[in-house]
């Protein structure tokens, strides 16, 4: 599990931490003057800190040691603050206060994931090409994505070809049909979109 630490005194961000630990992320709620005291026992992967509580040149120190450690670090902020994050510093990402736990949770995963290196992510069920594009902005063009239908169409396509035998079991002169139970808006528009062009199908009622 991650471990994430929450620098703060405020009681609206100190609350996220057990939202946190929901998501799978161990998360533990310091002050900003215990950092001083409990430098070199900090074993966190990620540290998330309020910026409402530390001055302009801590900021830039703890920063520094951070990126040193190999830590991801992540700054909380009102959006009056903004200007506090100077362009070019090395932080990992910021968020705007009040925050969702489930979004801060969600920044501080992709964090991980780009720190740690990821270099492929597998699309691993066919509907998730309906989010591909999303998905990849997210992820940075550092991140390769592995889109799943057609590595599986190509290999029953090698696999066909290896075993002619099969040809005399398929039927080569059928026809298509499309059909749906429900929905039929819904089904027009996915069904266009997987299938690449205008489909019509038929209503069907199942026994």
């Amino acid at each position: 599990m991650r471990s994430v630490l929450l620098v703060t005194r405020h009681a609206d961000v100190a609350a996220l931490a057990p939202a946190l630990e929901r998501a799978a992320l161990s998360a533990d709620v310091r002050a900003p003057e215990q950092l001083a005291l409990d430098a070199g026992n900090l074993a966190a992967d990620a540290i998330v800190l309020d910026l409402r509580d530390v001055p302009a040149a801590a900021f830039d120190l703890l920063v520094a040691d951070a990126t040193e450690r190999g830590v991801v670090f992540m700054a909380l902020l009102p959006p009056e603050q903004l200007d506090r994050i100077p362009v070019g510093v090395d932080v990992d990402d910021f968020g705007i206060l009040p925050v969702e736990a489930a979004e801060l949770a969600r920044r501080i995963e992709r964090a991980l994931w780009r720190r740690h290196g990821i270099d492929t992510l597998i699309l691993g069920c066919t509907h998730y090409e309906r989010i591909a594009e999303q998905v990849g902005q997210i992820m940075g063009p550092a991140v390769t994505l592995i889109h799943e239908g057609q590595i599986v169409a190509d290999r029953l396509q090698d696999y066909l070809f290896r075993h002619s035998e099969l040809s005399h079991k398929l039927i080569t002169g059928g026809e298509r049909r499309f059909c749906y139970t429900s929905n039929a808006d819904v089904f027009s528009g996915l069904s266009r979109e997987f299938y690449g062009s205008p489909i019509t199908a038929e209503e069907v009622t199942l026994r």
